[in-house]
């Protein structure tokens, strides 16, 4: 009996082996799948930044404009 426990582990792992496969395309499709969402959502803030800016720039247009009318 104690001849059979090594092949019997062995065969436990071999078991496991397969079905940690399918896990890791799936985590890898996962990262995939962030990567263009990150890249959207740091577009998304750099636009807003950039809005800001341009109507922080246009407010003190329209502030010089009508201290000097």
């Amino acid at each position: 009996m104690q001849a059979l426990s090594p092949p019997v582990c062995t065969s436990v792992a071999y078991q496991r082996s397969p079905q940690s496969l399918p896990s890791f395309p799936l985590a890898t499709g996962l990262w995939l799948l962030t990567i263009p969402l990150l890249s959207v959502v740091i577009s998304v803030f750099i636009k807003q930044q950039r809005d800001r800016h341009l109507r922080q720039q246009i407010n003190t247009l329209e502030r010089l404009w009508q201290d000097a009318g």
